[in-house]
């Protein structure tokens, strides 16, 4: 799936810095939403990076818990009612029509 997203966007002219990382924040706050939670500090370590290199903006969404790819990898019932395993995985493929518009808008 990440490898079809990247190869689209890679065909949209004039993506910009700005544009990818508020994909990132969408898909973040997507994923946020229905990941699972105990305490708190899963969700708290969600972060978005996004840098500029020669061949182009390029975004990280993830989770710093040490623990994180356990809770998204593996399918527990210790999940409480709207939240989900694969939790950032189902916010990217939520996001991809939303993405494809932000980052093909027209700039104004």
């Amino acid at each position: 799936m990440l490898r079809r997203f990247n190869k689209e966007i890679a065909t949209i002219k004039g993506v910009t810095t700005k544009r990818l990382h508020t994909c990132g924040l969408l898909i973040k706050g997507r994923s946020v939403k229905i990941c699972p939670v105990a305490t708190g500090h899963l969700r708290g370590s969600a972060y978005v990076n996004t840098l500029s290199l020669p061949s182009g903006p390029v975004t990280e969404i993830g989770y710093m818990a040490a623990y994180a790819l356990l809770v998204h990898e593996i399918n527990r019932r210790y999940r409480a009612p709207g939240t989900s395993w694969k939790y950032l995985e189902k916010a990217m493929k939520e996001s991809i029509a939303d993405c494809r518009r932000i980052l093909s808008e027209k700039a104004v």
